[in-house]
């Protein structure tokens, strides 16, 4: 990073009145065509991006921010916002996420050496409020990793997104896009199996990163490709985990992607098996050229 764009943001964390407030989803109280319609599309997209296929059906329209998005029915959310006070912030969506039930265990009469994968689930694009500086797509996904000698419920959980800037904004760019895990009190209490990445991945361009995990012979992987750096944070609790993309996109096609890949288990106690999952990006002011102390992208 040039020294003129690290002194500038230092100085404007130092400086910055930051504003933090959480915003309600509104869901759409008479769906009709044309939410069956933006459903669809939003299914579509899914499946250009990552290749996966949704139920339409289990999902329904809401406003977030002003914006209508596609969300799991009846999913809660919120929506957290934060200004620097110098053209910059950052917006985050969270929903707590429960893993399904776990299946029979004679299921244990088929194991794999990979996950038994449930099917993903994935939330309301995100975008900030009032300029719509960025967006953001994210999905998630658990998965069974059953092993013989087994005596707790063994998961796996892969959380990706996509990020981006929204054309027509000249004066601001993404600089983070994160997605992260957090247990949630009075749930059940995880434990470490095993997390991907394990350290943080310096990209001289743009290329393909591979996460994996393993525990007891299953092991789990995904791949994404991004630009910049890849930064992870692990906490001490399991399931305690973020992986942030850090970095600069600013034009229409810099399209920047983030994952995690965590294996954790848990004992049969009867608590709710699930997570708080944290996406969003941040973004900051940039100039465009002639201008010498600073360019976007």
């Amino acid at each position: 990073m040039p020294l003129h764009r690290a002194l500038r943001r230092a100085t404007a964390a130092a400086a910055a009145i930051v504003l933090s407030l959480t915003f309600p989803s509104v869901a759409n109280a008479s769906p009709g065509a044309d939410d069956r319609r933006q459903i669809q599309e939003f299914a579509d997209r899914v499946h250009d991006r990552w290749g996966l296929k949704i139920d339409p059906s289990a999902y329904e329209v809401v406003v977030i921010n002003g914006v209508e998005s596609v969300h799991p029915k009846g999913m809660p959310l919120n929506v957290e916002e934060t200004s620097d006070g110098k053209g910059g912030g950052s917006t985050f969506l969270s929903t707590p996420v429960t893993a399904p039930a776990r299946p029979r265990l004679d299921r244990i009469a088929t194991l794999a050496s990979e996950p038994a994968w449930y099917t993903p689930t994935c939330y309301a694009r995100l975008t900030d409020s009032p300029e719509h500086v960025g967006w953001m797509d994210s999905c998630s996904q658990w998965g069974e990793m059953d092993y013989a000698s087994s005596t707790r419920r063994n998961l796996a959980l892969k959380v990706y997104a996509s990020c981006g800037a929204n054309s027509g904004n000249i004066s601001r760019e993404i600089d983070e896009c994160a997605v992260e895990t957090k247990p949630i009190a009075g749930n059940t209490t995880f434990y470490w199996n095993d997390w991907s990445p394990k350290s943080t991945v310096q990209l001289s361009d743009c290329g393909d990163i591979g996460l994996s995990v393993g525990y007891g012979g299953v092991g789990a992987s995904y791949t994404i490709h991004t630009c910049d750096k890849l930064v992870p944070r692990k906490g001490q609790e399991g399931g305690d985990f973020t992986s942030t993309w850090k970095g600069s996109a600013y034009w229409q096609d810099d399209v920047r992607e983030t994952a995690l890949l965590i294996a954790i288990g848990h004992d049969y106690d009867g608590r709710t098996v699930a997570l708080n999952i944290r996406r969003g990006y941040k973004y900051s002011f940039c100039n465009l050229p002639p201008n010498v102390i600073d360019t976007c992208g």
